[in-house]
């Protein structure tokens, strides 16, 4: 048999429909509008790409019964597409009795894995293509391909399912290493996981596409489409002659070779940023440099991109979140801040601060101020002037810190080698 090749696109994880609860109204009313763009999107990819079919890995829907209002733009872009469009339902859009994978009039070039069709052949295309179906919305066991039979006619060998790459104990069908190693196929796409994830040198190569919409800040980045080419042969006559011959003494007689590449999507993306602040920096001088370094990936970026910025480093009373946040929202769609800096220079020398059971030596609290007004970081006691609710903050606030930065210090536990009872009072002496 002489050499062939194939080109498809891999996508999953539409969760068309989904509502985004956790973000502002705003945001996600946003997110939404761009639901509907992936439909031209995925159209454009394939016109592009000349791709021969699409591998759909699952939860293209976020409802188990998605409304119409996405029901239907999806089966008329199934149809538009005029190629196979592989579909295996996932954990959000099991195929269960009366949803709309069963009860829905489907194009003739949609094919959707069931309990009933797990294999589809594609005999012009020299391809097979088996894929499993959540039939609930769980699948705690790992998912079960039966192999590849040497006997098959076709040279290329493709799963598509939707299953945990990352999690083997996962409750929606992980894929470990061995049920993939076993699978025998020549390349496996997976859906579920939302990050891109490529294994092209695995001994079964596979690849996750991610979702096309982030959820939020914790599926950070721009989005893609997985565009595949498998291309070789089949060597000493045909797949026909190796019918005596094990799995992999069968693989040997195949020369089977996988490209992989990203196709960009233009679409709001999450973007998380982080600038370490330092004990000079004011709130002007991180807005300066938070907005130089913005401006260097809009050139890039979608115009309503969300964006996170963490501050790290010194936390000093100049650089204020709030009024950094305040200048950047002017020109964003979405700017959180996060705070993480941490009080780096404290304690300071003659100070020190009476912990319940801890004595931390240098603290920025004076000994004799622990009964009544509190000395304030760094500031002359004549000069204290917030008020008690200020002061038991940012005592608070320096037990805590203090205490951390103490116990995490090598030498600097208590004589005994031992962390004294935090908040252990000691009781008075009994009067006989």
């Amino acid at each position: 048999m002489g050499k062939s090749k194939i080109r498809f696109i891999q996508t999953g994880d539409w969760h068309l429909g989904q509502t985004w609860p956790s973000l502002p109204s705003e945001t996600a009313q946003k997110l939404k509008s761009k639901q509907a763009d992936l439909f031209p999107a995925l159209k454009n990819a394939c016109r592009d790409n000349q791709v021969d079919f699409v591998l759909c890995t699952g939860d293209m829907f976020d409802q188990v019964r998605p409304s119409r209002k996405w029901l239907t733009p999806f089966i008329d872009m199934v149809e538009d597409l005029d190629i196979p469009v592989i579909i295996a339902p996932g954990n959000h859009d099991p195929i269960l009795p009366g949803t709309s994978w069963l009860g829905a009039t489907w194009p003739i070039n949609a094919y959707i894995f069931s309990r009933e069709r797990s294999v589809f052949e594609f005999p012009q295309l020299d391809t097979m293509i088996m894929g499993l179906a959540f039939e609930h919305q769980t699948a705690i066991k790992p998912g079960h391909l039966p192999g590849f039979n040497p006997d098959g006619d076709s040279v290329f060998q493709i799963v598509a399912v939707h299953g945990d790459l990352i999690d083997s104990k996962s409750p929606f069908r992980p894929l470990p290493a061995d049920v993939i190693r076993n699978s025998n196929a020549d390349y496996l796409a997976a859906g579920h996981n939302h990050q891109l994830i490529i294994a092209e040198d695995s001994e079964v190569p596979y690849a996750s596409a991610g979702a096309p919409l982030g959820r939020g800040f914790s599926e950070p980045g721009s989005k893609a489409f997985l565009i595949g080419e498998l291309s070789g042969e089949l060597l000493k006559g045909g797949r026909a002659n190796l019918d005596l011959v094990t799995q992999k003494q069968m693989q040997k007689q195949k020369r089977i070779s996988l490209r992989l590449e990203e196709y960009p999507l233009f679409l709001p993306a999450f973007v998380s940023l982080e600038y370490h602040c330092s004990a000079e920096d004011n709130s002007a001088d991180v807005i300066r440099s938070i907005k130089r370094e913005i401006s260097a990936r809009l050139a890039s970026s979608h115009p309503d991109d969300f964006w996170q910025v963490s501050l790290q480093g010194e936390r000093t009373a100049q650089v204020k979140p709030a009024v950094v946040k305040d200048s950047l929202k002017q020109d964003l769609h979405l700017i959180e801040i996060k705070d993480e800096r941490r009080a780096q220079f404290f304690p300071r020398k003659g100070y020190r601060i009476i912990f319940p059971g801890l004595d931390l030596k240098g603290s920025a609290i004076d000994n004799n101020s622990v009964s009544g007004q509190k000395a304030i970081i760094g500031a002359p006691k004549a000069k204290n002037k917030k008020s008690r609710d200020e002061q038991q903050k940012d005592l608070a606030v320096t037990y805590l810190d203090a205490a951390i930065g103490i116990l995490n210090e090598p030498g600097q536990l208590p004589a005994s080698g031992k962390a004294a009872d935090v908040g252990k009072k000691n009781s008075p002496p009994r009067k006989r």
